[in-house]
């Protein structure tokens, strides 16, 4: 299990603080897309749901074409729903990226949520080939499910009415999926902390291995 500071998190990866300059994409590479799935997994758990990260690939099933990063299966009261899974860590480090500060208010955080979303979403589809590819249906994974959907977990602070929420859908057009689902990762980590919450166990597995290795690799002393 790993334990993230909240504060910190939402400091080194909305403001850019100096000291963290070209370090982002580093840290991204070792710990990202487990971050992503697991703040993901904590958001569902809190609403009430059963939730499993898949091991199996995500992808078509051909040597070429789209992938994915994970599957993640949300059982719920009603129905068993399957997502395919995008997940995109930019940030204020990412080319075009812009800070935002963790107390900025509300307004300033909503233009900023509406600003940011108007480089993703454009005429009822994703504006980037690197997000779109998240409507491409992935071959399914054996296991029982009543629903197949499409989900871009985002870093960045972003909603197309500027709104305090993690978790929304759109429609989109020129899919075989009616609808996309988006989870911002900023804004739900905002919400903790606005409730007090100020560390966060998560399950990264992926992430304590490759810190494993460092440890094992690398000895650090301080200076």
């Amino acid at each position: 299990m790993a334990f993230i500071d909240i504060e910190k998190i939402l400091t080194f990866f909305d403001e850019k603080p100096e000291n963290s300059k070209r370090h982002a994409t580093a840290i991204c590479a070792v710990a990202g897309e487990d971050l992503g799935i697991s703040l993901l997994k904590h958001y569902f758990e809190c609403q009430g749901s059963e939730v499993r990260i898949l091991p199996d690939a995500c992808t078509t099933g051909e040597q070429k074409g789209p992938r994915l990063d994970r599957w993640l299966l949300v059982i719920g009261r009603d129905k068993r729903t399957l997502y395919q899974v995008e997940i995109k860590n930019w940030s204020a480090h990412a080319i075009g990226g812009k800070c935002i500060g963790i107390n900025a208010n509300e307004q300033k955080l909503s233009a900023y949520k509406i600003e940011r979303w108007a480089h993703e979403w454009r005429n009822n589809n994703f504006t980037k080939k690197q997000v779109k590819k998240v409507l491409t249906p992935m071959r399914l994974p054996a296991i029982e499910h009543d629903v197949h959907e499409p989900l871009v977990c985002y870093w960045t602070a972003l909603h197309p009415d500027g709104l305090n929420q993690p978790f929304f859908s759109l429609k989109v057009v020129g899919s075989e999926f009616p609808l996309v689902y988006v989870f911002s990762m900023s804004i739900y980590l905002r919400s903790l902390r606005q409730a007090g919450l100020k560390r966060l166990e998560l399950h990264m597995p992926d992430a304590s291995r490759r810190y494993d290795w460092l440890q094992q690799l690398f000895g650090f002393l301080d200076n």
